[in-house]
């Protein structure tokens, strides 16, 4: 038969610490209300029950602070379609669970309809009255509510002889909050025994035991029931709790009625005016309803007409593509090509014969940032000599300290570090002049130069400089000048970085999907090296656009030259209260698959504690969305130095791919840095790059959202693993790294 525990208590009496501890002991609570810095580790109450409960009270325009409230305000009308609604609830919210709990502190005050609705589902009650120091509790509702010591101990009062008087019928227990605060795991095993839940109090005390937080406690003041300024209500009550008195019906019953007659004994400031300020409060919310309904429906109408304009939108938007796709396939055919020097000269002519003078036109292209930089590239070619090794262009952003998070920019400064004996020109369009390039010098051997993509004279400076220099390298399709492949007497070295046509095609961008498409077949045909980060990009590239033979390709993983070696022997570390510590370290792109993330989250978030750094936080709560945040999670942003130096603190870290195609021919920055500090993958697909050929050990996510990981010495033994497929890896790249530096100076 299935079981309901019912915690009637007082409020700020420990009702959420009591719920719960039920919790852990297998006590099932629904969908439930947020924690809050007033209470941090969760309040454990259903959000439907609460909810329906302030309707109930709302309903007779009473609220749980009432001192003068009655249930039997409440007609039998009411009473029918309240519980009706109750009965809803727990069916919605507690459906074929066989042990499960309600706790809300209004409950003290309604529970004959949530006891009706129990009883119409054959679910048998069981009741649980926490109590605690009346003046503990009178503090902190004045901190909290602002409430007087009169006001605090009517309500203490009438919860607790309410609820005793309303759970009479069934097993019940009473619990002092300052025993199951100091005595945690006893007072579990006391509530087991007296209400006979048939759990195991040994395999649950850990979890209840690091639950259970003392320093959460506060206003410790002591009872005093002999004091003269208490009322004799409160101290009789006070008395009977404390010498455990549970079944003196007739003592509970004076009190009760001398709370019910004697009302006007606790007189208190707030009690004449409550009644006035709640209808007046009631009032300006039915006013603020009906003009959020009348907001509602203008918002209805402007989303109908933001349809019918996007409705609209999407069709120019596909005429654009049309028309963009059939001037690509005009500007790409053999016809244009062969033409282009044609046009070009034409071009030239016609723009050196208009208003401005040929000198002044010259000017214009032979500006002086490109005449200082074209003597420096001239200087440095002939002058190869003293471990100087030429010129090469770099079509890319320069990375610095900032970017370093992104696996983009470390890709670049490996490659970087590669031609350290070369100069390093970078051609990028970030915060670019209209008028002139922007030429900034780091040091002798590293220039960025900002360009202005839409000014003919700038793009043949660059153009200019390239044929100077002799050698190009262009990362990713994204920073390929069209027609930059075209260029004779040049070496023409291309890093594909990943499949950037599939990627926009993942977000549905077609459009630059299919340019993208456009500028790999012009590689496959052009380009003299082809920079790839996994042999499946090798295989995937040449499955696609089968190129020309002559077409060299070369295999550098995401590795950087001087990378963390670890020696598998220090990757040893220990857990944390029998737990271990689990990290995601990367971005929030759709193909990170942040939604695996959020369900492994909130199903294992027992299992460990969760670290999650992410360039831009609010983004990653953005995608969480309106779910409940785990109390063990952290999400924040670091720079990747910080990163780097808590790696060592982890033991798993996730890397959830779905397995598509820019994942199979990814070599994702993050999961060679797990591998690198002793980190073991928590995996979706294990096709990621080459790593399942080299034999990557992993954990599965099926595996965590069943609540299993491996013992330590299994970990280690994945650890070790790994780290030899970083040895292979850095082999590979060190292999690389020799092949391109030969090629690239043929």
């Amino acid at each position: 038969m299935r079981r309901c525990l019912v915690v009637l208590g007082m409020h700020r009496s420990g009702t959420s610490a009591l719920t719960g501890t039920l919790e852990k002991l297998g006590a099932w609570v629904g969908e439930t209300i947020p924690a809050s810095e007033e209470n941090p580790k969760g309040y454990f109450e259903n959000r439907y029950v609460g909810a329906h409960n302030e309707k109930i009270l709302l309903s007779i325009n009473s609220k749980w602070d009432d001192l003068f409230y009655e249930i039997k305000t409440l007609t039998s009308r009411d009473l029918e379609t309240f519980t009706a609604e109750a009965v809803a609830i727990l069916e919605a919210q507690f459906a074929n669970r066989a042990l499960f709990a309600i706790k809300d502190p209004r409950l003290c005050l309604i529970f004959p309809i949530w006891e009706n609705a129990l009883n119409r589902l054959s679910i048998q009650i069981s009741v649980i009255i926490p109590f605690r120091n009346p003046f503990e509790v009178a503090a902190s509702l004045a901190k909290r509510n602002n409430f007087s010591l009169e006001k605090s101990f009517i309500l203490w009062a009438k919860h607790l002889v309410y609820a005793e008087f309303f759970s009479r019928k069934y097993p019940r227990v009473f619990i002092d909050f300052q025993d199951l605060i100091q005595k945690p795991a006893l007072i579990s095993e006391l509530i087991i025994q007296a209400l006979n839940l048939g759990v195991d109090p040994l395999q649950r005390s850990h979890a209840i035991e690091a639950f259970i937080d003392i320093s959460l406690k506060h206003h410790d003041v002591g009872w005093s029931v002999d004091s003269r300024d208490t009322p004799e209500i409160v101290t009789s009550l006070s008395e009977m709790l404390l010498h455990g008195d549970f079944s003196n019906y007739s003592s509970f019953d004076r009190i009760r009625m001398g709370i019910e007659n004697s009302t006007s004994l606790f007189y208190c400031p707030e009690i004449r005016s409550f009644e006035d300020r709640f209808y007046q409060k009631a009032a300006e919310a039915e006013s603020l309803r009906s003009e959020i309904s009348q907001k509602a429906a203008e918002a209805e109408s402007l989303r109908s007409e933001i349809s019918q304009k996007a409705a609209e939108a999407e069709s120019l938007k596909q005429e654009v593509y049309e028309k963009e796709l059939e001037i690509s396939r005009i500007t790409n055919s053999k016809s244009w090509l062969i033409t282009a020097p044609m046009r070009w000269v034409l071009s030239q002519i016609k723009y050196l014969s208009g208003a401005l003078s040929i000198k002044q036109r010259v000017w214009r292209i032979f500006s002086k940032p490109f005449v200082q930089l074209a003597c420096a590239v001239i200087l440095r070619r002939v002058s190869m000599t003293k471990g100087h090794r030429g010129v090469i262009c770099f079509f890319s952003p320069l990375y610095n300290h900032d970017r370093m998070k992104d696996g983009y920019f470390v890709r670049v400064k490996a490659i970087d570090d590669i031609f350290r004996e070369y100069l390093k020109i970078h051609f990028h369009t970030e915060e670019y002049n209209q008028n002139f390039m922007t030429v900034t010098i780091f040091d002798e051997d590293v220039i960025s130069v900002s360009y202005n993509p839409f000014s003919r004279s700038q793009k043949l400076q660059v153009i200019l400089l390239c044929l100077l220099a002799g050698r190009i390298y262009i990362h990713s399709l994204m920073q390929m000048v069209n027609h930059i492949v075209d260029l004779p007497f040049v070496k023409k070295c291309v890093d594909l970085h990943g499949a950037v046509p599939e990627e926009f095609r993942l977000y549905g961008d077609y459009y630059n999907g299919q340019l993208s498409d456009d500028k790999e077949a012009a590689i496959a045909k052009k380009a003299d090296i082809v920079v790839v980060v996994t042999d499946s990009m090798k295989n995937h590239f040449i499955a696609k656009h089968s190129p020309r033979k002559n077409l060299h390709f070369i295999t550098i993983p995401t590795l950087t030259e001087n990378g963390p070696i670890q020696q598998p022997c220090q990757m040893a570390r220990s857990y944390f209260c029998g737990k271990p510590f689990i990290v995601y370290a990367g971005g929030t792109q759709k193909w990170q698959c942040i939604h695996l993330i959020q369900e492994v989250l909130q199903k294992a978030s027992k299992l460990a504690f969760y670290h999650i750094y992410v360039p831009e936080a609010d983004s990653f709560w953005e995608a969480w969305g309106d779910v409940r945040r785990p109390s063990n999670l952290v999400v924040q942003s670091l720079s990747h130095d910080e990163l780097l130096q808590r790696y060592h603190n982890y033991h798993y870290g996730f890397i959830l791919r779905e397995d598509i195609v820019v994942n199979r021919v990814a070599c994702p920055t993050k999961l060679i840095e797990y591998l690198e500090h002793g980190i073991v993958p928590i995996m979706h697909s294990p096709y990621i790059g080459d790593f399942s050929r080299l034999g990557l050990c992993y954990v599965t996510r099926s595996e965590m959202l069943n609540l299993m990981l491996p013992d330590e010495t299994t970990r280690k033994s994945m650890v070790e693993n790994n780290y030899k497929i970083i040895s292979d890896l850095r082999r590979m790249f060190e292999s690389g790294k020799l092949e391109l530096l030969r090629s690239v100076e043929k």
